[in-house]
């Protein structure tokens, strides 16, 4: 299996201008930026996706593994996703409970329940990663990981 990495893509984002990072900030988080900051819209574009194309020789099995702790407020204030050659193969979440920011942290929820899988078959693939939080504050104890594992199919 060969893959490649995100490594073009951040040298994409480098090379665009202000306006063209503040377009694809747009893009990404369905509404404008309001800083201008090349270093700063870099950032964010950068944290809000990550793309690979792999090559699979054979058909194989990916499993996506959701892991973390997320706060207790809004299910919807952390949320990941990963799709394949466009298809969204799972998502995971915070936990929610509408408990605040005081309400401690509880395993992010994948959706569906595990195990969250796709068979690909031999050739190119694009896989897509989607991370964002619409939660305003840091919080210590917060985090979130995915593992992408790859079984030759039967």
């Amino acid at each position: 299996m060969k893959c490649t990495t995100i490594e073009k893509d951040l040298a994409a984002l480098k090379d665009m201008t202000p306006q063209r990072l503040r377009q694809r900030y747009a893009e990404l988080y369905g509404e404008p930026s309001r800083s201008g900051n090349k270093q700063w819209l870099i950032r964010r574009c950068a944290w809000r996706t990550a793309t690979a194309e792999i090559i699979v020789p054979k058909a194989m099995i990916l499993t996506v593994s959701w892991s973390g702790m997320g706060e207790t407020e809004d299910p919807n204030y952390e949320l990941m996703s990963l799709s394949v050659d466009g298809g969204l193969v799972g998502s995971a979440h915070a936990p929610g409970g509408n408990l605040g920011c005081n309400g401690g942290m509880g395993p992010v929820v994948s959706n569906p329940a595990p195990p969250q899988q796709v068979t690909l078959q031999p050739g190119a693939h694009t896989l897509f990663i989607d991370a964002t939080t619409n939660d305003p504050l840091y919080h210590f104890g917060a985090w979130y990981r995915f593992d992408l594992t790859f079984e030759e199919a039967p």
